[in-house]
């Protein structure tokens, strides 16, 4: 079997219908690891001190503006 131009190292797999198993397998692989990490990391906490005395959150917007032109020079 030729040589594949796109991944050279890859010919002896048996082809295409490897390749495409071994990339479903590694994405499917890293897209759980993914998920495993972010739901550890996104366990509650105690909120910050004060956080309940916000009563009120106001957002200051214009259509078409840029960030630094809406909030640049905010306090």
């Amino acid at each position: 079997m030729p040589r594949s131009w796109c991944h050279p190292g890859l010919h002896h797999l048996g082809g295409t219908v490897m390749t495409r198993s071994f990339g479903l397998a590694l994405f499917s692989s890293t897209l759980a690891l993914c998920a495993a990490i972010s739901a550890s990391a996104a366990q509650p906490g105690d909120p910050p001190p004060g956080i309940a005395k916000i009563e009120t959150v106001v957002v200051i917007f214009a259509e078409n503006r840029a960030f630094d032109n809406l909030y640049g020079h905010f306090p």
